[in-house]
C-alpha cells in the first residue's frame, strides 16, 4: 500500500515537472531575439529550446506511461 502511495506521487510529481519544463522551453521560444544581427544567438537559443520541450516530453511521457501500467498491473481478469 505504501509503495503504490509513494509510486504515485513520483509519477505525480514527474507530470507536474514535466509541464514546468515543457512551459519553459515554450517561454524560450518566445523571448528569442528578433533583431537581424542576433540571429546566430537565436538560433542557438531555439534549439536550446527545443531540446528543453523534448525533455520536458519525455518526463511527462514516462510519468504518463508510470501511472497507467500501475493502473493496468491492479486490474484483474477473472
Amino acid at each position: 500500500m505504501i509503495l503504490n502511495v509513494n509510486f504515485l506521487f513520483l509519477a505525480i510529481i514527474g507530470m507536474v515537472l514535466g509541464i514546468v519544463i515543457v512551459l519553459a522551453g515554450i517561454f524560450f521560444i518566445l523571448g528569442a531575439s528578433e533583431r537581424v544581427v542576433d540571429s546566430v544567438a537565436s538560433g542557438e537559443t531555439g534549439t536550446l529550446a527545443i531540446f528543453i520541450i523534448f525533455i520536458g516530453i519525455i518526463i511527462l511521457g514516462a510519468s504518463v506511461l508510470g501511472i497507467l501500467s500501475k493502473k493496468r498491473s491492479n486490474f484483474r481478469c477473472i
